[in-house]
């Protein structure tokens, strides 16, 4: 797992920009790796690909804010490498949803909307693994089950404009 977070973090921090650009079909074949699997190195490869398309790829964009992106900010109590594992994870999840959307859209949307769904879904799975919670999350996690979880991603969408 410190794999998949020292590539993310290089690749966020901006490792990635001395390479190309990943083609389309590169990064859904990433994404699928990231929704299915639950592989430390398979994750680790497909991460940096996903994450290096969002940075670079004029196709997709993606809101990365406070309310859009709270597991970025908000302290979690796990140990420094599993925090920043968990962390990772939900980036890509939240990315892969994003991406996804948009390329079978064929349009640029920043609505945070399609990469809260992985995110969420990745966040409940890793809660039954380690014992920790993130407010940010458990707010999405609250307002999908409620049903208003697109009207915020619409506020969201708007704010971050």
């Amino acid at each position: 797992m410190k794999k998949i977070l020292l590539t993310t973090l290089l690749f966020i921090v901006g490792g990635a920009t001395a390479l190309a650009v990943p083609d389309k079909k590169t990064v859904l074949d990433a994404i699928a790796v990231i929704e299915t699997s639950h592989d430390g190195v398979a994750l680790g490869a497909a991460i940096p690909t996903v994450i290096q398309f969002a940075k670079e790829s004029p196709d997709v964009m993606l809101i990365a804010s406070a309310d859009a992106t709270p597991w970025l900010i908000e302290d979690i109590k796990l140990p420094k490498e599993q925090a920043e594992t968990v962390k990772s994870l939900l980036l890509a999840s939240y990315a892969a949803g994003a991406i996804k959307a948009q390329l079978a859209q064929g349009k640029l949307d920043g609505n945070p909307y399609p990469g809260w769904l992985p995110a969420i879904k990745k966040y409940q799975e890793l809660k039954q693994r380690f014992t920790f919670k993130i407010p940010g999350m458990e707010k999405l996690c609250r307002l999908q089950d409620e049903g208003t979880l697109q009207a915020f991603a619409d506020e969201v969408a708007r704010k971050n404009k």
